[in-house]
């Protein structure tokens, strides 16, 4: 984990500078390169031998040691990197991408090796004394340990995500039960819906009914009004007849009267 932090603390801040402290520093940077590298071939090379014959503890000794020791160079080498007076250079970066580049190879040698140390257990050495015997059970029982904290990890883990599942299901069973409330609210407020159209087409109905009976009134009062102004007519007609007669009968009346005055004058 040491060497995953130095890799994420190795970018270029600001800042610069030059002159002799710039080519100093990255001779410095450049001899540290060169240790870290070479311990890292060395390294290579001790676990590609992890699984095999050669498998043995000093072999495996070796591996721990020579992964603490490029542990060591990756610690120094970002010390003297983040105190470099002239970061911003192009030769101070370069050496610093390499470097990222190189802790990033060791990141995945140093999984490797772990995974062929938890899949194989180490052999023998050949003038293997009773401490080398001694170191190699005390190595059988850390590797033991190890394999327990993982596999009590892994438990916890699986416990952590059963309580996650858990608790995703009680919050799915809350929002169902949640929804199926909402559901029968609406179900409830369309039945009351439905009731009030219902309610309407009765009204509706009821209205249309009365509708047709002010039609009908109409009806009849249009025709008693046609009635009406028939009569009307006839009425007035009667009138001036009546009128006509009226003006005859007081004419004859004049007449037969200015006769009569005139016999009685003669």
């Amino acid at each position: 984990m040491a060497q995953r932090g130095g890799s994420r603390e190795l970018g270029p801040p600001g800042g610069g500078g030059g002159g002799e402290a710039a080519v100093a520093a990255n001779a410095e940077l450049k001899s540290i390169q060169f240790r870290s590298v070479t311990a890292f071939n060395r390294l290579r090379e001790d676990v590609g031998r992890l699984g095999t014959p050669a498998d043995t503890v000093d072999l495996r000794r070796r591996v721990a040691d020579g992964t603490a020791r490029f542990r060591e160079l990756a610690g120094e080498f970002r010390a003297r990197a983040a105190s470099h007076p002239a970061r911003d250079s192009s030769a101070a970066q370069k050496l610093l991408r390499d470097f990222q580049s190189l802790l990033k190879s060791s990141e995945r040698l140093m999984q490797t090796a772990k995974a062929k140390e938890f899949a194989s257990l180490p052999r023998p050495s050949g003038g293997a004394t009773a401490a080398g015997a001694a170191a190699e059970q005390q190595y059988k029982s850390a590797a033991a340990r190890e394999a327990a904290e993982r596999q009590a990890l892994l438990d916890e883990q699986r416990k952590q995500e059963l309580l996650s599942v858990g608790n995703a299901l009680q919050f799915n069973e809350a929002v169902i039960e949640e929804r199926d409330a909402a559901i029968t609210e609406i179900a409830g407020q369309i039945g009351e819906v439905h009731q009030i159209f219902q309610d309407l087409a009765v009204l509706v109905n009821d209205q249309g009914e009365a509708l047709d009976d002010i039609e009908a009134n109409i009806t009849r009062a249009s025709e008693r009004a046609a009635d009406a102004s028939v009569q009307i007519g006839h009425a007035e007609r009667s009138q001036r007849a009546a009128r006509n007669k009226w003006c005859f009968l007081l004419v004859i009346s004049a007449i037969v009267v200015f006769i009569l005055f005139l016999i009685l004058l003669a």
